[in-house]
């Protein structure tokens, strides 16, 4: 008696042997396409984010005075290349034989400061006894004084203070400054006291949203 068994086609698969490095080398551009795709969205999100910090703040001295800004100090001496423990500064100092003096920036044009909220900067004075108003004047010679402790450190030659001042407090006439002309750090002394002034980072900040 005949057994009937189902017969088994067979299949030969050498023939999509040869496909395999074909299709792995299309795995892996897609895969190198995605890794580039996402690298690039990437630098898209840093470079713009460095846009909005860059337009968020505006600055008037970060090593060297912004173009369209200049010295007009006045009964002293200003160093724009001052170095100290490898950063560099402006250093400001007034005449021996006058009771003070300033570190006046000016800018060439007037500037709107009115979307800023703050104006800080960097200060040491070596002297903690005598005092240095921050002067901030407008296109019409305007001004608002802003009097500043220089540090409440025992030893104000080594030591650094931050300050931000909001522009909110800087009103003329009872409205923000719109055509800003310069920022004056103007310094006292007598015969006891002499007085150096040390001036870094100077920018306006925007408001954080």
């Amino acid at each position: 008696m005949l057994s009937l068994q189902p017969t088994v086609p067979k299949h030969s698969y050498s023939k999509y042997i040869k496909y395999i490095p074909v299709l792995f080398s299309l795995v892996l551009v897609v895969s190198l396409l995605f890794v580039v795709e996402q690298v690039k969205q990437s630098q898209q999100l840093e470079s713009k984010a460095a846009v909005q910090d860059e337009a968020s703040t505006y600055v008037v001295f970060d090593d060297v005075l912004t173009p369209g800004w200049e010295d007009w100090s006045w009964g002293g001496v200003s160093d724009f290349s001052f170095v100290d423990q490898g950063n560099r500064m402006i250093a400001f100092s007034p005449s021996p034989t006058s009771q003070g003096g300033a570190l006046n920036l000016h800018s060439n044009k007037a500037l709107d400061i009115v979307e800023f909220s703050a104006l800080s900067f960097r200060l040491k004075a070596t002297s903690n006894q005598l005092p240095v108003d921050v002067i901030v004047y407008d296109t019409k010679g305007n001004d608002v004084i802003v009097r500043l402790s220089a540090t409440t450190q025992k030893n104000p030659t080594t030591m650094w203070k931050e300050y931000s001042i909001r522009l909110s407090d800087l009103m003329i006439e009872n409205k923000p400054i719109s055509e800003l002309a310069g920022i004056m750090y103007r310094v006292e002394q007598n015969s006891k006291d002499q007085q150096q002034l040390f001036v870094d980072d100077v920018q306006f900040a925007a408001p954080s949203y």
